[in-house]
């Protein structure tokens, strides 16, 4: 299906009514999606796979078919949050937020009050401990990665820090993954910083199974630093900030020495952790409620597909 809209049951031409519709003939049916961003699955549970692909052009055919009959592995990493209902979105009920109001003589038109603050995007479903059909950064594919020997050393630039991490393949196909280093505020955080924000990320080679690859990622300053509008300079906010590796927003694998404001190595962070990820982490549908898998790209933020897989013993679909 094509839509620049979140389908929508109440359109003339639903087309989740044709998915729910097709899906109910008991035949595999297998979604492809075009679409600019997010949009609402209510019919995840009734198909067997789910391929987003963006809008990759004049030959996203060939990319799709090769995606979908396992000539190529999926190794992207969802650019945004997937919501599991419009109702999750911050902008619900809120028409200040959006469409916006029209200021009594302005002729400028709506204006738009950004009420999350700092908690743009992705930020904002993890602090208000949403749950999700679809976490930021999330991302499957036909193999499976494990993550180990978490390090953090001193850069070897002044301010700067080195997060080291082996990231193996455990399943039974090559593949790669995107690898994500998350850095969160302290206990005292009094700028109303994000609970934890994307900081480094690296796609790993293709690694064979059984195969692992050591990576090493820089934090500068700014990882650690919030925007003072006042001076109009980044500035370092103090206290423990913890700083982890895992696949996703929600996806925590990896964990250990954080960063004070100044950059110098710190480990006693264990009580700033975003309690929300780790304590509802397995809310993120994994198994029989569906899955993300994303086009190969160079970057993060790059056209990606989705596949939902069901598991039936260690099969993927």
């Amino acid at each position: 299906i094509s839509s620049l809209e979140l389908p929508n049951d109440q359109a003339g031409n639903s087309q989740d009514g044709l998915i729910q519709a097709v899906a109910a003939t008991g035949v595999p049916t297998i979604v492809v999606l075009n679409a600019g961003g997010p949009v609402l699955m209510p019919w995840i549970n009734s198909v067997a796979g789910v391929l987003d692909a963006w809008y990759p052009g004049e030959e996203d055919g060939n990319a799709i078919a090769a995606l979908l009959f396992g000539d190529v592995n999926p190794s992207g990493h969802l650019p945004e949050t997937f919501p599991l209902s419009m109702n999750d979105l911050p902008t619900a009920g809120n028409p200040a937020q959006y469409p916006g109001v029209t200021v009594p003589g302005d002729s400028v038109g709506p204006e738009v009050t950004y009420s999350e603050g700092l908690n743009v995007g992705y930020r904002w479903y993890d602090d208000t401990g949403k749950q999700v059909l679809f976490p930021f950064g999330y991302g499957l594919s036909y193999t499976t990665f494990k993550y180990s020997n978490y390090a953090l050393t001193p850069g070897t630039s002044p301010g700067t820090a080195n997060v080291s991490f082996t990231v193996t393949n455990t399943g039974s196909v090559a593949g790669a993954t995107v690898a994500q280093v998350y850095v969160g505020s302290p206990a005292n955080n009094y700028v109303d910083e994000p609970l934890h924000q994307l900081r480094a990320f690296q796609k790993t080679d293709v690694l064979q199974p059984g195969a692992h690859q050591d990576i090493t990622l820089t934090l500068d300053s700014k990882s650690v630093s919030y925007w003072n509008t006042d001076s109009s300079s980044w500035q370092p906010e103090n206290g423990c900030h913890p700083v982890w590796v895992g696949g996703s927003s929600r996806d925590i694998e990896l964990q250990g020495s954080g960063l004070n404001g100044d950059m110098s190595l710190a480990s006693d962070c264990a009580a700033s952790l975003s309690t929300y990820v780790f304590s509802n982490g397995q809310q993120v549908p994994e198994s029989p409620s569906g899955a993300l898998l994303l086009l190969v790209p160079t970057s993060l933020a790059v056209g990606v597909a989705i596949v939902r897989r069901r598991r039936r013993g260690a099969d993927t679909v």
